[in-house]
């Protein structure tokens, strides 16, 4: 499919405004997150995303200059195409890591994201290195008058399918580790909302298939541009939003306040160890499980202490297991401890 001159220059701007606001944002975002000093890894992804959305942009502009080397095509083709799939997994890893920052820190979800995150890494790997070992075997495409790889189907296919699997990774992950945070319903639909808007990646990602699919065209080319920016774009939102918020709330941080919110949600269980002699309570023990800590000790009457002889009395150790906020609790006997 060729592209007249109007839908050329419409794309070649649309592309550019896209690229120019990614990289407005990304370098925005560094620096908002260096000004409070919070940089951390989900920023170390982010501008290495940065860096290759900066290139493919050189790369698409280099490819539309008229009269150019054949040589220059061909180079601006290959760091095109390498920096664009470099660029759209960089900014998922840069979503998914940042999904830490919302939440209370836990081993489990530690281990959940650090999984996420390496599924997300071999993807990346496959599609890279599927896309590079197509293209540099066969050729014959530098020959050609328009300059593109042919992309085989099944590369393109994986492309889709591993685009779309890692976004709904994207989305479902926060929602389940948000879900039953108790959040102001503004706070909910805008934490939501962000991380839903993985999702336009995939339906940039599916149109994007539609052109190179069974040849390349410039379309593909320029909605494959359009994907990127738009991927460095979505791993900002978070951020920005972080930043309105913190203009709007008098400098209180979101991603504090998210946290705060959850760890209150958090159900903490104590466990009372009562033990019970023949002539009365001797102690209580409470420990508990959960953020929120609580502990008391009962002290009831000794009788054997007054004086009392006798044989040694025997002992029985209750435990009672109680859900602080709630009223119920369920005494059980420790056969253990006759």
């Amino acid at each position: 499919m060729s592209a007249g001159p109007p839908l050329v220059s419409t794309l070649l701007i649309l592309s550019t405004v896209l690229h120019a606001l990614a990289v407005i944002l990304t370098s925005f975002r560094l620096w908002f997150r260096y000004r409070i000093r919070r940089l951390w890894w989900d920023d170390f992804w982010a501008a290495l995303a940065l860096s290759c959305d900066i290139g493919c942009a050189i790369a698409m502009w280099t490819l539309t200059v008229p009269n150019g080397s054949r040589h220059s095509y061909i180079v601006s083709y290959w760091l095109g195409m390498l920096l664009y799939t470099c660029l759209i997994w960089f900014a998922r890893l840069s979503i998914i890591i940042s999904v830490v920052r919302v939440v209370p820190p836990s081993r489990c979800i530690h281990l959940v994201t650090f999984g996420t995150a390496t599924a997300l890494l071999l993807m990346w790997a496959f599609i890279l290195s599927a896309k590079t070992i197509e293209c540099a075997i066969d050729r014959s495409w530098y020959n050609s008058p328009f300059i593109a790889c042919p992309i085989p189907p099944w590369v393109a296919l994986g492309e889709v399918i591993t685009d779309v699997a890692s976004d709904v990774m994207l989305v479902l992950l926060p929602l389940r580790l948000l879900w039953r945070v108790k959040l102001p319903s503004n706070q909910r639909i805008m934490i939501l909302c962000v991380f839903s808007s993985s999702i336009l990646t995939s339906v940039v990602s599916v149109v994007h298939t539609a052109y190179i699919i069974p040849d390349s065209t410039f379309i593909g080319g320029m909605t494959a541009e359009i994907e990127g920016a738009v991927s460095l774009i979505v791993c900002n939102l978070l951020v920005i939003v972080t930043f309105l918020y913190r203009v709007t709330r008098g400098g209180r941080d979101l991603t504090d306040d998210l946290i705060s919110a959850a760890k209150k949600t958090r159900s903490s269980r104590c466990l009372t160890t009562i033990e019970l002699s023949a002539f009365g309570s001797r102690r209580t023990e409470c420990t508990t499980e959960g953020t929120d800590l609580t502990s008391s000790e009962f002290i009831g009457t000794d009788v054997a202490g007054t004086g009392h002889s006798g044989p040694a009395h025997s002992s029985t150790v209750v435990t009672l297991t109680t859900d602080i906020g709630s009223s119920s609790s369920s005494p059980s006997a420790n056969p253990s401890s006759r």
